[in-house]
């Protein structure tokens, strides 16, 4: 069994600190970088997907991945494939109770995903041009 890990983005500092403790009774976390303590409202948490990318970076929700490569993307000289390739957002799904990127399942196509960013430090990765 994989154990709970979480980072989080800290509304104060607008930064991205590991969790050292959670206090789910009183709604406080510490954070890493000398003794940090914040209420619930001033983060957002991030839970560890117990997967890495392609380079071995953890992936965690919230993470922005890129998925490169993958066998099945259809070609441009064909119209055989799927449109796979692409970048996304790592998050639940509730429905599957699973780790997704968009509908895909992030387990499945883990050799082929790379982490470019996250949700709080890097939103322009999501726009579309």
């Amino acid at each position: 069994m994989i154990p709970k890990k979480y980072r989080a983005w800290d509304n104060k500092t607008k930064s991205i600190r590991d969790v050292l403790v959670i206090d789910w009774l009183n709604g406080l976390v510490d954070l890493e970088g000398g003794i940090i303590e914040r209420d619930f409202k001033e983060i957002q948490l991030m839970q560890y997907t117990g997967l890495r990318d392609k380079n071995r970076v953890e992936i965690f929700e919230g993470n922005i991945v890129a998925v490169e490569n993958h066998p099945f993307q259809r070609k441009e000289n064909s119209g055989v494939g799927m449109e796979i390739e692409g970048v996304y957002v790592v998050g639940w799904n509730q429905h599957d109770l699973t780790w997704c990127v968009g509908d895909l399942l992030l387990a499945r196509l883990k050799p082929y995903v790379r982490v470019i960013g996250n949700i709080y430090e890097n939103p322009e990765l999501l726009e579309v041009e």
